[in-house]
C-alpha cells in the first residue's frame, strides 16, 4: 500500500505539468503548515527565524532536485516519496510482514512520509539505523542515525535512548557509538543557529515563539492542550469543532498502543528497541505548547514498540487486505483532518 502510495505521488510529480488538474492537487499537500517551511529553506535558505527550526538535509535535497527544472513543491514530494519508499523494506527486515502493517497502521506514517516533512526522510534512516545495531554494527547504525539527525534533529532522542539501552544490557561500545550519533543533530542546530542566525541557541528560540517547553509527562500536556489559546481557536472538520479536549483524547488514542508496544519491549528484555521507544514517548508526552499538538507526530520515532504489537504473528491474504482497508480509511481521514484544520 505505501509502495503504491509514493509510486503515484512520485509519478504525478515528476509530470506535474501535464498531470490533471487533480493531480495538481497535489501541490496543496505539499505547502501545508511545515512542508511549506521545508520548501521555502530549500528556496532561500535560513532567513525567517522559525525556519531554525527545520534541519538542512531535506531543504538541500529538494534545491538539488530543483536544479532539474522541477518547481520547488514537485521536487519536495519526489525527494519525501523517493527516499520514504524505503521504509517499508526496511521494516519488513526488521519485524516481518506483521510488523511492517501494524506500522503502517498508524495514520500518520503514511501522511508525514507522502508530504514533504522532514520525517520521510529521517524515519528510513532511523530504522536502517536500528536494523544495522541489532546486527552488531555499531559504526554503520551511529552513521546512519547520525544522517537522520541531519534530517530531522528530533533523531537525537531515539538515539539517546538506544544508547542507554544498549549500556543498561552491556554493550558498552555499542553506548558510546549510539551516544555519539544523538549529538551529531544537536550540533548541526547548534552550527545552523550560529552560521545564519549568530546565535547557537536560535533552535531554542524559535521553539520558544511556540511557547514549546517539558512538563510532567501527559499531566502537563493536557492541561496546556485543554486551555491553551492554541487549542482555544475555530478549529473545524467539517462542521464538526476541534475543542480542546478533542486534542487530549486524540493524544491518548495515539499513547495507548505505543505503550502497550513498549511493555512488550520491556518484557522481552530487548533493551534497545525499548530505550529507544522510551525516549522517544517520554519527550513526546512531556512536551507543552503548540508542539503539544504534535504528539501523534512526535511519536513516529518510536516505531519499534508499535511493530512489537506484531512481531511474529502471521498474516493471511484476509487479514492483510483488512488492514490494508483500514490504514487507508484512516490515513484518508487524518489527510482530511490535516489539510482542514491542523493534525500534528
Amino acid at each position: 500500500m505505501l509502495i503504491a502510495v509514493k509510486t503515484a505521488v512520485l509519478l504525478a510529480a515528476a509530470a506535474w505539468a501535464g498531470a490533471p488538474a487533480w493531480l495538481q492537487g497535489l501541490r496543496v499537500l505539499a505547502y501545508k503548515w511545515d512542508g511549506a517551511r521545508v520548501i521555502e529553506v530549500s528556496l532561500k535558505g535560513y532567513r525567517a527565524p522559525g525556519d531554525a527550526t527545520i534541519a538542512p538535509l531535506m531543504p538541500s535535497l529538494i534545491a538539488a532536485v530543483a536544479h532539474l527544472g522541477l518547481p520547488a513543491w514537485a521536487s519536495a514530494l519526489l525527494v519525501a516519496n523517493a527516499a520514504s519508499l524505503a521504509l517499508a523494506p526496511l521494516l519488513c527486515l526488521l519485524y516481518g510482514p506483521a510488523g511492517l502493517a501494524a506500522v503502517l497502521l498508524i495514520p500518520t506514517v503514511a501522511l508525514y512520509t507522502t508530504a514533504p516533512y522532514t520525517e520521510a526522510l529521517s524515519l528510513p534512516l532511523e530504522a536502517l539505523s536500528l536494523y544495522l545495531a541489532l546486527r552488531g554494527r555499531w559504526g554503520w547504525a551511529a552513521l546512519s542515525l547520525g544522517l537522520a539527525g541531519l534530517a530531522r534533529y528530533q533523531a537525537w532522542v531515539p538515539a539517546a535512548g538506544a544508547a542507554l539501552g544498549a549500556l543498561a544490557s552491556g554493550r558498552r561500545r555499542g553506548a558510546l557509538y549510539l551516544g555519539a550519533a544523538a549529538s551529531a543533530p544537536l550540533l548541526a542546530a547548534a552550527l545552523v543557529g550560529l552560521h545564519y542566525y549568530g546565535d547557537p541557541l536560535e533552535y531554542l528560540r524559535a521553539e520558544g515563539a511556540w511557547d514549546a517547553g517539558l512538563g510532567v509527562p501527559f499531566y502537563s500536556q493536557a492541561r496546556w492542550l485543554l486551555g491553551s489559546w492554541f487549542t482555544g481557536q475555530t478549529w473545524h472538520l467539517g462542521a464538526w469543532a476541534i475543542r480542546g479536549w478533542v486534542w487530549v483524547a486524540r493524544n491518548a488514542l495515539f499513547y495507548a498502543p505505543y505503550l502497550a508496544g513498549l511493555a512488550l519491549l520491556v518484557r522481552e528484555k530487548r533493551a534497545v528497541e525499548a530505550g529507544w521507544s522510551l525516549a522517544v514517548i517520554l519527550v513526546a508526552a512531556s512536551v507543552t505548547g503548540v508542539p503539544a499538538a504534535s504528539a501523534p507526530r512526535l511519536l513516529l520515532g518510536a516505531f519499534p514498540a508499535i511493530a512489537a504489537l506484531a512481531r511474529g504473528r502471521p498474516v493471511d491474504a484476509v487479514g492483510l487486505a483488512v488492514l490494508t482497508a483500514l490504514a487507508w480509511s484512516l490515513a484518508l481521514w487524518t489527510t482530511t483532518w490535516h489539510l482542514e484544520a491542523f493534525f500534528a
